[in-house]
C-alpha cells in the first residue's frame, strides 16, 4: 500500500472524540476501536473536538488504538482536529502517524497541571511542585518523540527555502542565532540547520501566530543559558 493511501483520512474507518477525555468517552469507543481493528489494520482515523481531559485516558485510547493484536500486527492512526484539540487532545492529535489541523481548528497545548492537592502546606507543595515538572519534563519528551518524524519531513520539505529566509527575516534570524548559541548543541555527524528550520517555520506562521515561534525559540535560550550556568558550578 502506498504512503499517500495509508496516510489519507477515511472517513468510513473513523472514530470521533468529541467532548471531555474521560472513563464516558472511553466506554462508548472501546467497542469502535475493537470492531475496526478485528475489520483490518488499515490506519484509523481519529476526528478529534475536544477540550481535553485526562491523560491516564488518552493512553488508554493509544493503546487501544496503535497496541500489536495477538498476531503482533499494529495499526497506523490519521488524527485530525476538526474544531478544538486543547490540552491532553492536543497531544492525541500529535500522536498521529499522520496529523491533520483543517483551516479553521484552534490548537492549545500547555503544562500539566495538578489537581489534588489540599490544605497545603509548604513540604506538600514543594513535593507537587517536584511531581509537576517531572510530569511536564515527561509528557515533553513523549510529544517529541511523537513528532520527530513529522519534524524531519518538514526539514526535508523546507530546506530548499533556508536561505531565502534567512534573508527576508534577517532581524527574526539574529534573534534566533543567539538563543542556539545559548544552547551550545554538540555537534553530530549528521549536521542539521535548526536555525534555518526555526526561520522558515516562523516565516509561515501568520501574524497573529509568530508569537508561538518567538516564545519557543526564547524558552530554548533560556534553558540553554541555565544549562551552562549549572553546569559551569563546581559540585562539592
Amino acid at each position: 500500500m502506498s504512503l499517500q493511501k495509508e496516510f489519507t483520512v477515511n472517513w468510513d474507518r473513523c472514530i470521533y472524540v468529541n467532548g471531555p477525555l474521560d472513563d464516558e468517552l472511553l466506554k462508548r469507543l472501546t467497542p469502535q476501536i475493537l470492531r475496526l481493528r478485528q475489520a483490518g489494520n488499515t490506519a484509523i482515523t481519529v476526528a478529534i473536538d475536544s477540550l481535553g481531559g485526562s491523560l491516564a485516558v488518552l493512553d488508554t485510547l493509544n493503546g487501544l488504538l496503535r497496541g500489536a493484536n495477538q498476531s503482533g500486527e499494529t495499526c497506523s492512526t490519521i488524527t485530525v482536529v476538526t474544531n478544538r484539540a486543547y490540552s491532553a487532545a492536543a497531544m492525541l492529535l500529535a500522536s498521529g502517524d499522520y496529523a491533520v489541523g483543517l483551516e479553521h481548528a484552534d490548537v492549545l497545548f500547555h503544562d500539566v497541571r495538578y489537581g489534588g492537592l489540599d490544605d497545603v502546606t509548604p513540604a506538600r507543595a514543594l513535593d507537587a511542585a517536584k511531581k509537576l515538572q517531572s510530569s511536564n519534563e515527561s509528557a515533553s519528551l513523549d510529544l517529541a518523540d511523537q513528532m520527530f518524524g513529522r519534524w524531519m519531513w518538514n526539514y526535508l520539505d523546507l530546506n530548499k527555502s533556508f536561505a531565502e529566509d534567512r534573508e527576508r527575516f534577517a532581524d527574526t534570524t539574529r534573534l534566533f542565532q543567539e538563543a542556539f548559541d545559548a544552547c551550545n548543541l554538540p555537534t553530530t555527524a549528521i549536521r542539521l540547520d535548526l536555525l534555518g528550520l526555526a526561520v522558515s517555520i516562523f516565516a509561515r506562521l501568520s501574524r497573529e501566530n509568530e508569537c508561538l515561534m518567538e516564545n519557543a525559540v526564547d524558552h530554548l535560550k533560556r534553558w540553554g543559558s541555565m544549562t551552562s550556568l549549572a553546569a559551569s558550578t563546581p559540585r562539592y
